[in-house]
């Protein structure tokens, strides 16, 4: 038995291994590429601004982000990718009482991620409620109820049959 995990162990590092020289290789062949730079810089970015949003360091986090919308926008794109910067910086904004602001980068990331996605997009339907979570704690009920009600749409939507019972 104890050879069976040793083989078992040693092709596993073979294979995590051969991964890395393949990762390695596109990263080397894609490192030329400006556009792909400013991508992988981006997705650093909001990696990084979460990790710092998850520990309370918004003001921070929110520079990430914005440092990312900055990059990703430089390329004239707009993709989810861009959405999901627009939504670090909402959630920050969010956080620090700043809720115009948090209102417009919500509704601005809702804009792209409906063009990139479609009407029933899972990332659409986060940034929706998360936009009614705003107005919910500021006490635009009715307002926060109409979006709960369409991001349960899509939800359910994309869910289908996959939904836990």
């Amino acid at each position: 038995m104890p050879l069976s995990r040793n083989l078992l162990s040693a092709f596993l590092v073979v294979v995590a291994c051969t991964g890395w020289q393949v990762e390695a290789r596109a990263q080397t062949e894609t490192a030329a590429d400006p556009a792909v730079q400013s991508t992988d810089n981006a997705d650093s970015l909001i990696s990084r601004a979460l990790q710092l949003y998850s520990t309370g360091q918004y003001a921070s986090a929110l520079q990430a982000g914005e440092q990312a919308a900055k990059l990703l926008g430089a390329q004239g794109a707009t993709s989810a990718q861009l959405a999901t910067a627009l939504m670090v910086q909402a959630l920050c904004h969010k956080r620090l009482v700043h809720v115009t602001e948090a209102e417009r980068l919500y509704r601005q990331a809702i804009d792209i991620y409906e063009k990139v996605q479609g009407p029933n997009g899972r990332d659409l339907a986060i940034a929706i409620d998360n936009l009614a979570s705003l107005y919910m704690e500021h006490g635009r009920l009715a307002e926060a109820e109409q979006l709960r009600l369409r991001a349960l749409d899509i939800f359910k939507t994309t869910l289908g049959s996959a939904r836990p019972t």
